[in-house]
C-alpha cells in the first residue's frame, strides 16, 4: 500500500507528507533498509543462477543484463537446512503473486517480486520487516503512471487511509539485515561484500552488471560457517540507487549442498599393480584412505571384463591392466559386491567456460544421478578408463546413500606406457543425488 499512498500523496498533500516526514511518523519513499521492488522493465533481475559446490562454500553465478548507470551492485540471500521442495511444501510461506500456486519446478524457474502478498516467502530468507507495496500490475512496468487505477479511497490531507502502516519496527530484520556477503571465488579470503549490498558493481569481469557475475558464499549473514552436508537455498536481486534503496525482482532459486573432499592426491600404480581407496564411515569429518600398491590379484581385478572380488568394505580399486596383449596405459576402476559401493561412468572431464586459461575443467553430468542397481555397477565388474575420466559414486552406509564424484585428471608416464603411471584422484561426496555441482580445479 505504500507505493500506491505515496504516489498520489505527492499531487495533493506534500505539505502534510513533509510534516509527516519530518516527524518520522512513517516511511516516506523507499530506503536501505525498506527497499522498493521495480519493474523488469525498468531493472533486469539477475537470469539463469547456478551453483558450484565447494568444501565448506559455494560459489554463485548468474547472467547479468544491467546497463543501468545508478547499478549498486547485487545482493544474495539463503535460507539454510532447506530444501526446494520442502519450500514448495510450505503453504503458508509460498509467493502469492505472481503466481497463485508454486511447485518445486516452478520456484527453481521462478522470479519473484518482494512486495506485501510475499512477504511470509520473504521472511524465509531472513527479510523479517514487512513490505508494503502492492503486488500490482506496476510491478509489471505497466500502469506505472496511470494514477486513476491507484486512486486512494477515503479521507485525504493526511489521514491515514486503510491499510497503511505509519510505524515501521525497526526491531524487525531488514533487506539490509538479511543479506549475505560475497567473497572473491579466485580469492577466497578477500571479502567483496559492503554495509549496503552483497557484490558491489566493479570494474572486474565478473561484477561489472554485464555478463557473468560471481560471488563466493563461505557463511552466513551472522558469520557462522557454511556446514559441509547442509543443504542451502538461495536468491539473487539486483540493487539500483546510491542508497541501495530498490531493488529488483528476484533470480530463480537454486539449492545447492557443500561437500568435503575426501580425497586430493597424486597416485602413482607401477605397472602390473592396483591400489585400494578406502571410504571413511562419516564423510563429514572422514577421508579416503589410499592403500599400499599391490599385485594383481587371481580374481582379475586388472583385465577388461575383469571381477573385483575382494571382501573390504566401502572399498574401491584402481588398476593397471596387466592382461597378455593389454594395452598398459588402460586402467580399471571396480568396487566389490560386497563393499557397499557402486559406481557409474560418466565420461571425460569438459572445460569449464569461465575459466579455460586456467585449464579448470567442469564435471559432466555434474548433477549425482540417484542410486539404481540398473544404472550403477555394484557386482565387482571392471570399469575401463583412460586419463581426465570422471565416475559417480553412490556409496550406501546403514541406511543412508551419500552420493559423489571421483575425478581422474592427466595421467603422465616415467618412461614409456609400461612404466610407473601418476595421476591426481580427487573424491567429493554429499548426502544426497541431483545437487553435486562440483567445478575441479577450484
Amino acid at each position: 500500500m505504500r507505493s500506491i499512498w505515496k504516489r498520489n500523496i505527492s499531487h495533493t498533500v506534500q505539505p502534510v507528507v513533509a510534516a509527516f516526514c519530518l516527524a518520522a511518523l512513517f516511511g516516506c519513499g523507499s530506503s536501505t533498509d525498506d527497499p522498493d521492488t521495480i519493474s523488469r522493465s525498468k531493472l533486469s533481475p539477475p537470469l539463469k543462477l547456478l551453483s558450484v559446490t565447494g568444501s565448506g562454500q559455494i560459489e554463485l553465478r548468474w547472467s547479468a543484463q544491467n546497463f543501468e548507470s545508478e547499478l549498486r551492485g547485487y545482493d544474495v540471500f539463503m535460507v539454510a537446512d532447506t530444501t526446494l521442495s520442502a519450500i514448495a511444501a510450505n503453504t503458508n510461506a509460498l509467493p502469492s503473486y505472481p503466481r497463485l500456486s508454486y511447485t518445486e519446478s516452478t520456484l527453481a524457474d521462478a522470479s519473484i517480486p518482494r512486495c506485501e502478498d510475499n512477504n511470509e516467502f520473504f521472511k524465509l530468507f531472513g527479510i523479517l520487516a514487512p513490505s508494503e507495496e502492492d503486488c500490482d500490475d506496476s510491478l509489471f512496468g505497466s500502469d506505472e503512471e496511470d494514477e486513476s487505477t491507484n486512486s486512494l479511497q477515503g479521507p485525504s490531507f493526511g489521514l491515514t487511509p486503510t491499510g497503511v502502516t505509519l510505524l515501521q519496527d525497526d526491531e524487525l530484520d531488514s533487506v539490509v539485515d538479511a543479506k549475505l556477503s560475497c567473497f572473491d571465488p579466485d580469492s577466497p579470503t578477500t571479502e567483496l561484500g559492503s554495509a549496503l549490498v552483497s557484490l558491489p558493481k566493479g570494474t572486474g569481469e565478473y561484477n561489472d552488471g554485464q555478463g557473468i557475475q560471481r560471488c563466493l558464499i563461505k557463511q552466513d549473514r551472522n558469520g557462522n560457517a557454511l556446514q559441509n552436508g547442509t543443504t542451502y537455498v538461495f536468491l539473487v536481486v539486483a540493487v539500483l540507487g546510491d542508497d541501495a534503496d530498490e531493488i529488483s525482482w528476484s533470480s530463480n532459486l537454486i539449492e545447492d549442498t557443500p561437500a568435503p573432499v575426501l580425497l586430493s592426491e597424486t597416485l602413482t600404480i607401477e605397472s602390473d599393480k592396483y591400489i585400494t581407496l578406502a571410504l571413511p564411515a562419516d564423510i563429514s569429518t572422514g577421508s579416503a584412505t589410499v592403500g599400499a600398491a599391490a599385485d594383481c590379484p587371481a580374481n582379475n581385478l586388472c583385465k577388461l571384463n575383469g571381477t573385483n572380488s575382494t571382501t573390504a568394505a566401502a572399498t574401491l580399486a584402481i588398476a593397471r591392466d596387466s592382461n597378455s596383449n593389454s594395452y598398459p596405459q588402460r586402467l580399471f576402476l571396480s568396487s566389490s559386491a560386497s563393499s557397499g559401493v557402486a559406481i557409474l561412468y560418466r565420461g571425460p572431464i569438459t572445460f569449464d567456460p569461465l575459466n579455460a586459461a586456467a585449464i579448470a575443467t567442469r564435471v559432466p553430468g555434474d548433477s549425482a544421478v540417484a542410486s539404481s542397481g540398473s544404472v550403477y555397477t555394484s557386482n565387482g565388474l571392471t570399469i575401463p578408463f583412460y586419463d581426465n575420466s570422471v565416475f559417480d559414486i553412490a556409496y550406501t552406509v546403514g541406511t543412508s546413500t551419500y552420493y559423489g564424484k571421483l575425478i581422474i585428471d592427466n595421467i603422465s608416464y616415467v618412461s614409456d606406457k609400461d612404466s610407473a603411471a601418476s595421476f591426481s584422484a580427487t573424491i567429493v561426496m554429499q548426502p544426497k543425488a541431483g545437487s553435486l555441482h562440483y567445478l575441479y580445479g577450484h
